[in-house]
């Protein structure tokens, strides 16, 4: 095998073992992952909110805009969630909060997943009753 094969698949393997971090996009407000482990490493999907798009983010400054709830989609063989990253307005990195609810329209049980930029909480997948997070809602401070 020649020395660029195996840079490759080296680069290839150890892509595989990163855990996922959330991708920017323009107007972005939070992302949520989901992971097939219980250590928020094998990313498996997300879902997000925006600043100016339904679901909005919340923003919790002078009043700022409520945040909507959204519903999650998570897969059912998911074992872990986190907040993956909260934007501001301007796309950097920002505290906040995502509350998570084990029934549809942000309702029923519920934790918060506190962000502060760098580290996103891991939280099991399932709610103290069994369920899955089945939506959410965020905010930027």
């Amino acid at each position: 095998m020649h020395s660029s094969s195996i840079i490759a698949v080296a680069a290839a393997v150890a892509g595989l073992a990163q855990p996922a971090i959330a991708t920017y996009q323009t107007d972005k407000g939070a992302q949520i992952n989901f992971y097939t482990d219980k250590s928020c490493t094998k990313y498996t999907g997300e879902a997000a909110c925006w600043w100016s798009k339904s679901p909005l983010i919340g923003w919790m400054v002078n009043g700022g805009q409520e945040a909507e709830c959204f519903q999650l989609n998570m897969p059912g063989n998911s074992l872990s969630i986190n907040t993956a990253n909260i934007w501001s307005k301007a796309g950097s990195q920002t505290k906040g909060n995502c509350y998570l609810f084990d029934d549809y329209n942000c309702k029923g049980n519920s934790v918060t997943s506190n962000y502060v930029p760098g580290s996103g909480t891991c939280f099991g997948s399932r709610s103290k009753d069994g369920w899955l997070w089945k939506s959410a809602s965020c905010a930027s401070v």
